[in-house]
């Protein structure tokens, strides 16, 4: 038994299946694929969801749960696999035509998920992006609030101008959010331009994307991007801060022993040249 559990818990055995699920989901993708062979696809997906709950089973069984819920990959696979199971339901619903079923199909997918724990330094990555996050959501905040001002700006003066774009302040929220990641932020602007009445307004639309363009897109999001790589950089970077500092303190640690041993060195020599002095002052007394 325990060999069987050792077996089918191995991370390549496990990482296999999630590859063999995710390549039938792939096929079952193909509407043709899935005219003649989606049946068979089914089938194989239902093995694949009862080979994850047998490997849950046996790794609950073998340590106790207690210690299974303690490691933090058996939760997100645990939880994984129990919102995922309700898709085994749409093997009864074959032409997927109900919405209901549609959805819980989607659930299949998050069986997928649980390659993440078998990425290469996932721990630190991970830890990284929760550093890089928590850094960066003073920034976020504020390109959020930056883009809810423009927005109601946006919305109160263009509103009637361009109502697909500026009709309320989520169309405008959106519209602008457009602008700030600075691809084809021009369009916009020169909708506004041909919808406008007169040249004064048209220079108006230009100074204010201008100056959206600039404060959200170009100041906001590079230093969102900045904030989020020197938070995703720092663990690296204070590793080696650490080792820079070890490496001062040996240094220093051999400096003041070699400045003793010289001192002791030099200590030694005097002494034995007055010695040696001495002696031959004597010797010349006598």
């Amino acid at each position: 038994m325990h060999s069987i559990r050792k077996y089918i818990t191995h991370e390549r055995i496990v990482l296999s299946v999630i590859s063999l699920n995710a390549l039938l989901l792939f096929l079952d993708s193909f509407p043709d694929i899935h005219a003649r062979a989606g049946l068979g696809l089914a089938v194989l997906d239902v093995f694949c969801v009862l080979f994850f709950v047998l490997e849950a089973w046996l790794k609950i069984t073998g340590a106790g749960f207690a210690s299974y819920w303690r490691d933090s990959w058996n939760k997100f696979d645990f939880v994984i696999l129990a919102l995922s199971l309700p898709s085994l339901l749409t093997i009864f619903d074959a032409p997927h035509t109900v919405g209901a079923f549609l959805i819980l199909r989607l659930g299949r997918l998050l069986r997928l998920f649980r390659a993440f724990k078998f990425i290469p330094d996932a721990d630190k990555i991970y830890a990284g992006i929760g550093r890089a996050l928590k850094a960066s959501f003073g920034v976020f905040l504020a390109l959020f609030l930056l883009n809810f001002v423009f927005a109601v700006v946006a919305t109160m003066i263009f509103g009637e101008m361009v109502p697909q774009y500026f009709g309320n302040p989520i169309r405008s929220s959106f519209a602008l959010f457009h602008a700030f990641t600075v691809e084809g932020w021009n369009e916009i602007p020169s909708i506004l331009e041909a919808s406008s009445e007169t040249r004064n307004i048209a220079i108006f639309v230009r100074l204010y994307f201008m100056f959206v363009l600039l404060t959200g897109g170009v100041l906001g999001l590079s230093l969102a991007n900045a904030v989020f790589v020197d938070e995703m950089t720092s663990d690296n970077t204070a590793a080696v801060e650490q080792m820079v500092s070890e490496l001062r303190s040996d240094i220093e640690t051999l400096r003041r022993e070699n400045s003793l041993l010289v001192s002791a060195v030099k200590s030694e020599v005097l002494t034995e040249l007055r010695s040696l002095l001495a002696e031959k002052s004597e010797g010349k007394k006598e």
